[in-house]
């Protein structure tokens, strides 16, 4: 199980690579890259939606410190 650090940290690598897939979608021309990167973007927000999830149960826990 990962630590309230770690998923901190995990949280802000998936924004990170969340915003340079944005980036890519709005400069790519072709349309199924597109399509592959949107896919993507959807992936990482629903890890991102799981690590707030794991953040706050561990919060709700007063499971913060490692």
């Amino acid at each position: 199980m990962l630590t309230y650090k770690q998923l901190q940290a995990a949280l802000e690598n998936t924004k990170i690579e969340i915003d340079v897939l944005k980036k890519r979608i709005k400069e790519t021309d072709d349309p199924r890259e597109s399509c592959n990167l949107t896919r993507k973007l959807r992936e990482l927000q629903y890890k991102q939606l799981w690590h707030l999830e794991r953040l706050q149960n561990l919060w709700e826990q007063g499971d913060t410190s490692d």
